[in-house]
């Protein structure tokens, strides 16, 4: 939690704009997988599942120096037993983020149906390795700890992070 909390305090005092990106055709990657990059212009949904209900919260891709992104917090609602009540300040992100990566992409891996994926962050200063890592992850996912060069970590299960 220590490790999020400039984080947090960044997000509560900025937002994100969420704007599609075109996946990159990666050689011999599966049409099942994708990925999108975080882009400055676009906006994020984050859905995190709490007990009796879920959170959503909207954040914007905001450019930052150097061509790097940050997220910056626009809104959020609990919904508890069919309630739904906004929030006034950003939520703990559930996830890590790098601090300066100028490429972030969130990978999508579905396995057997399109209700069965897991998610990871990987990031990198430098666009073509993150384009061979992606290549290399989306056939062995086990490598997502195994680079220093670059940033990955795993999205918890149940946590949903969408386009807008």
């Amino acid at each position: 939690m220590t490790a999020l909390m400039p984080l947090v305090a960044l997000l509560s005092t900025t937002g994100c704009i969420h704007k599609p990106a075109v996946p990159i055709a990666v050689a011999g990657a599966s049409t099942e997988n994708s990925y999108m990059d975080l882009v400055a212009g676009g906006r994020l949904r984050i859905v995190v599942p709490i007990a009796t209900g879920y959170e959503i919260s909207h954040y914007l891709i905001e450019p930052r120096h150097a061509g790097q992104v940050r997220l910056r917090f626009v809104s959020a609602a609990i919904t508890r037993n069919g309630v739904t009540a906004e929030e006034t300040g950003a939520p703990a992100l559930p996830f890590a983020l790098p601090r300066a990566a100028q490429h972030i992409r969130l990978i999508y891996l579905v396995r057997k149906s399109s209700a069965d994926h897991k998610m990871a962050i990987a990031a990198s200063k430098n666009l073509p390795a993150l384009n061979a890592f992606t290549g290399r992850f989306q056939t062995d996912p086990n490598i997502c700890d195994g680079d220093p060069a670059l940033f990955c970590s795993w999205v918890p299960s149940g946590v949903a992070i969408r386009p807008e």
